[in-house]
């Protein structure tokens, strides 16, 4: 079980927007006859023009870039000999549980083949907002010391068995703390053979704009458990408004995966090859249903060229903010707490702090109310009325916009 050391290496290239010559670390994980493959962080190799892989034993050769994922941050890089080396064993990262010993390995601040030990401080950890690190996976926290120069390195189970990629820290000193994270071998993997086949990773796409389950929404869209992630508006032309997920549908269940918030919907949908057909479970007007969903294939910054349908976020009219708008108490209806630039509500001149009191005629008092009848498809021309510094104004978006 031990004998990953010989898989380990540290290679040489220039980090992302760093021109001199950096150092990571890396593992080697496959093989093709005179083609080793080996595995490390997208942000190590940045932009290299050149790279040289250098094996615990000295050997040294040329090695070229495969493919990169700044979405994951990985990357895979290969080199040709007809020598013997070993590959690093892949172990299953679905088996981690918290408190589970593991190793850290690799060129920390160029001690090259430093081996740190730990425990699994939790899994299925999410990226926090606020940093660099994409939602298209979770990761593995430890507290096995992680440094510069580790990145890229492997994460090792008893049994030497590579069960992450490390990737990042949090710290406030830029050493470590206690606090490093690995990618999931398990969402590596597919990386590693997506870079083998085509050299690049295939994300899904569904094409929602997201927003947060609060206690408020959840009580008024009849979400339980406030679980789920809020879809806030679907991309012209997407899966999501081509299968009918609809702005105000709160997505609970993609086949039989739970979803417990935004990150695990972005996840979840990132973790399936383009073109999966699933049953979605969405609460819509307070009842569970069922949307069979296929989702398309995102390419680089696929969807974001693209208008969101309506192009708006709402939120509850209460004491506070009638208050601050200086709404009557008989006021009632949702304020829009944020516009979609060059999204049809923002080209219709709806901004936001104003307050909606209706929709083609129909009353709003709720944000239910508000999605049911901006749903309602009777009508090619939606009419908003609402109130703007103490004027009422009406307001039309065209649906086929």
């Amino acid at each position: 079980g031990r004998s990953t050391q010989p898989s380990l290496f540290d290679f040489f290239g220039t980090p992302r927007d760093t021109p001199q010559e950096g150092m990571g670390s890396g593992v080697i994980v496959a093989r093709n006859a005179s083609t080793v493959y080996v595995v490390t962080n997208e942000h190590v190799t940045g932009q290299s023009s050149q790279i040289e892989v250098v094996l615990y034993d000295g050997r040294t050769y040329p090695a070229t870039i495969v493919g990169t994922d700044s979405l994951m941050d990985i990357a895979l890089l290969s080199f040709e000999t007809t020598e013997d080396v070993p590959i690093a064993p892949l172990g299953s990262s679905d088996t981690l549980r918290t408190g589970d010993w593991v190793f850290a390995v690799g060129n920390p601040l160029g001690f090259r083949s430093s081996v740190t030990a730990g425990i699994v401080s939790a899994t299925a950890r999410p990226a926090q907002a606020g940093t660099q690190m994409s939602g298209v996976t979770d990761y593995i926290q430890t507290d096995a010391a992680i440094n510069r120069g580790n990145s890229g390195g492997p994460l090792v189970n008893l049994d030497g068995e590579v069960v992450g990629i490390n990737t990042w820290i949090a710290s406030q000193t830029g050493g470590s703390i206690g606090l490093g994270f690995a990618i999931p071998i398990n969402n590596a993997r597919r990386a590693i053979n997506d870079f083998i086949e085509t050299g690049e990773v295939a994300y899904s796409w569904l094409g929602v704009r997201l927003g947060t389950v609060t206690d408020r929404i959840a009580a008024e869209l009849g979400v339980p458990d406030r679980n789920g992630a809020l879809v806030l508006g679907t991309f012209e032309g997407s899966p999501a408004e081509q299968w009918g997920i609809l702005p105000g549908d709160v997505i609970t269940r993609v086949g039989e995966t739970r979803i417990a918030d935004t990150g695990a919907l972005i996840r979840t949908i990132a973790s399936l090859q383009p073109g999966t057909r699933l049953a979605f479970a969405v609460v819509r007007d307070g009842e569970v249903i069922s949307v069979d969903v296929e989702t398309g294939r995102r390419s680089g910054q696929s969807g974001t060229a693209e208008r969101v349908w309506p192009g708006l976020s709402v939120g509850t009219i209460d004491d506070a903010i009638r208050s601050q708008l200086s709404l009557a108490r008989t006021v009632r209806g949702v304020v829009v707490s944020e516009i979609e630039a060059r999204s049809p509500a923002s080209q219709a001149g709806l901004r936001a702090t104003d307050a909606i009191i209706s929709i083609n005629g129909s009353r709003i008092g709720s944000i239910a109310d508000f999605y049911r009848a901006l749903n309602d498809e009777r009508d090619d021309i939606i009419q908003f009325r609402l109130i703007r510094n103490g004027r009422q104004l009406v307001l039309e978006i065209r649906r086929t916009s």
